[in-house]
């Protein structure tokens, strides 16, 4: 099945999906090249499936072994606290004052505590738990 999308002729026409996409693609290139950012994507995999790795704070695992595992954020905190609008990172087992989990969660609420995933995203406690256990 071909998809048409309408592109921006001012007479109208049509295109299939796959050549908007180059578009997309080239309009961001272009808008990243006009702003002095990189263009590339971090995202290239290596191997895929699980990935074991060594961090001050532990033996990791990844969803993948990435080919920019620092720019694809294997190395960033295991938590994230938003508190006054600012991100806090951390480390759990290198923190000097241990902190369990409930407790972060009651000081900064739910909503403002986040954990890394094995794919590198950060979750709620809630939607982490449903997302790495099935838990709901």
């Amino acid at each position: 099945m071909s998809v048409l999308i309408k592109t921006d002729d001012p007479e109208g026409a049509y295109a299939p999906e796959i050549g908007c996409a180059r578009s997309r693609r080239q309009r961001y290139i272009e808008k990243m090249d006009e702003l002095g950012l990189s263009h590339r994507v971090f995202g290239s995999v290596k191997n895929p499936g699980p990935h074991s790795y060594d961090t001050p704070a532990g033996r990791r695992t990844a969803l993948h072994n990435y080919e920019f595992p620092l720019q694809t954020g294997n190395y960033n905190p295991d938590i994230l606290i938003r508190h006054d609008g600012v991100f806090t990172g951390l480390w759990p087992k290198l923190a000097t004052r241990k902190t369990p989990l409930a407790s972060l969660t009651q000081e900064f609420g739910a909503d403002n505590v986040w954990l890394k995933a094995a794919d590198n995203t950060y979750l709620t406690e809630c939607a982490y738990n449903y997302k790495e256990r099935g838990e709901s």
